[in-house]
Parts: structure tokens; C-alpha cells; sequence
């Protein structure tokens, strides 16, 4: 549990030091060079899969253990076991698209991005195929829970079976934003769907939403809920470092703005606005 907590200050360190926007684009070059070139980036996502390797056993003989406690029905003890996990940084590695993005000082754009995973170069994160690959010998089932539009759902899937993560051939396991009615970019719709008939022992991600949903959650509330799930954090959920995107970064450029407006100095950190507590 202290090797986990020292990997989740290292993620506040970075997160605070370093942002993808490409209205800053010496903050955004670093954290993308960080998340491609860096060997501590390889050390951090690899500690975390292997953490999650080593539980995976217990997670798998233990019929009442549930990573998704509000997701599961009474009798999930009596079901097969599953793990979820995203794929944008979490199981692929998208930075090289944002890295194009930076180079260019050209905004991140839908139908650009599309364009990029259909081209299916993603590199895999470190760890993940291993992982997911133990995950299936145990005869857990692996289900990919994306963002990614279910328009491009092939295209991931291809990605995905060519960089060796397991795909079960007889259900679909990337389940897509869109794909179904409900399934909107709060991911909680397709927690419930796989817990209906599965027992979801692990859940891995680079963001909060791929864990709880957090539609009108404040970040006070969020470090609540992190204090709260102490026990859960390295061994039934799993957080990858994501210092390039994420919800921990709205609202920054509107911040930068009003700042130049009000002929204010523009902070020279990324992320929130610092306060002096």
C-alpha cells in the first residue's frame, strides 16, 4: 500500500507541473515528452499493472470480492469474473496524437482524431498486454470501457488485436460511447450492463470517471471519495499517471483568459488555479 501511495504523489506532482493544451505548448511539448521518452513513465504504468497482476489470483478465487460494489446484483458472487479497463492511455497510448497536435499548435478536433485511430497506431501502454493477457489465462473475461466513439469501435478493436490484448470472439467487449442508448460519456450505464452478468473483480483507468461517475462531483468531493476508497486504491482499482488531459484541467484556459483581460498575470503552472490555503 506505501509503494501505491508513493505512485499517486508522484502523479499529483507531475499532473501539477504539466498540462496538454495547446494554448501552452511548452507545458503540453513536456508532458507529452514525458508520457513517450521518459523511463520513469514506463516504471509508473508498469508498477501499476504488475500491482494488479499480484492481486489478480485472490481477486479471481474470491467469490465476494467486487471492485463495483453499487454496480453488482445480490447474487454476484455466483458469477464469472471480469475486469474493465479504458483505453485512451490506459491500454493504448494516445500521446503521439496530441504530440501531431502540439507540433502543429492546431486544437484537438473530432474528426482529426477519428482520423488519427483509424490509422490504428497506437503503441500499447506498458504493462497492459500482460496484464490483460494473465487476466484471460485465469478465465477472466476482458471488457474494453471507452470514450472513444462507437464509430470507431472497428478501428480500436483493430488496434487492439494487433498489439495482442485478448478479444473475446463470442461477446463484444469493447463497449463504446453511443454504442447503446444510455451509454453517454458517464460510464456508469456500461458498469451496470457488465455487472449484470459478471462479478467485476478490477477496474483500471487514468481517470476518475472510469472508476465512479463524477457529473456534478466538485474536486472537493472527489478527494472525499479518494479518501473514502483508501482500501480499493492498488488493489481492486487501479490509476494510471495522465498528466496530458483529463477533468483535473478544465476550466484552465477560460482561468488564462479572464486573467489577460483583467491585465493579471497568467499563472505559470498548469491545472487548477493554486490556492493559498
Amino acid at each position: 500500500m506505501h509503494r501505491y501511495l508513493q505512485f499517486i504523489v508522484s502523479i499529483i506532482f507531475l499532473a501539477g507541473f504539466t498540462a496538454c493544451k495547446t494554448s501552452n505548448i511548452g507545458q503540453s511539448a513536456s508532458a507529452c515528452r514525458w508520457m513517450q521518452h521518459s523511463a520513469e513513465y514506463d516504471a509508473l504504468a508498469t508498477s501499476v499493472y504488475y500491482s494488479a497482476i499480484s492481486h489478480l489470483p485472490q481477486a479471481v478465487e474470491d467469490s465476494f470480492w467486487t471492485a463495483a460494489p453499487h454496480h453488482q446484483k445480490m447474487d454476484f458472487y455466483k458469477l464469472p469474473p471480469a475486469v474493465i479497463l479504458d483505453v485512451d492511455a490506459t491500454v493504448l497510448d494516445n500521446s503521439a496524437y496530441f504530440a501531431r497536435k502540439i507540433e502543429e499548435n492546431s486544437n484537438v478536433d473530432t474528426g482529426d482524431w477519428h482520423h488519427w485511430v483509424k490509422q490504428t497506431e497506437a503503441r500499447p501502454v506498458p504493462g497492459g498486454p500482460e496484464f490483460t493477457r494473465i487476466a484471460s489465462r485465469l478465465g477472466v473475461t476482458v471488457f474494453y470501457v471507452t470514450n472513444r466513439d462507437v464509430s470507431v469501435e472497428e478501428a480500436t478493436r483493430k488496434n487492439l488485436a494487433e498489439l495482442g490484448f485478448p478479444l473475446d470472439r463470442n461477446k463484444d467487449v469493447i463497449l463504446s460511447k453511443n454504442e447503446k442508448e444510455g451509454w453517454t460519456a458517464d460510464k456508469s450505464a456500461r458498469r451496470d450492463y457488465i455487472a449484470h452478468d459478471y462479478r467485476i473483480v478490477m477496474i483500471v483507468g487514468d481517470d476518475l470517471g472510469d472508476f465512479i461517475s463524477t457529473e456534478g462531483m466538485g474536486l472537493k468531493e472527489q478527494k472525499k471519495m479518494i479518501r473514502e476508497k483508501a482500501t480499493d486504491w492498488g488493489r481492486k482499482w487501479f490509476m494510471l499517471p495522465n498528466p496530458v488531459y483529463g477533468p483535473w484541467n478544465q476550466g484552465r484556459d477560460q482561468l488564462e483568459e479572464k486573467r489577460r483581460e483583467e491585465g493579471r498575470p497568467v499563472a505559470p503552472v498548469a491545472g487548477p488555479e493554486i490556492i493559498a490555503e
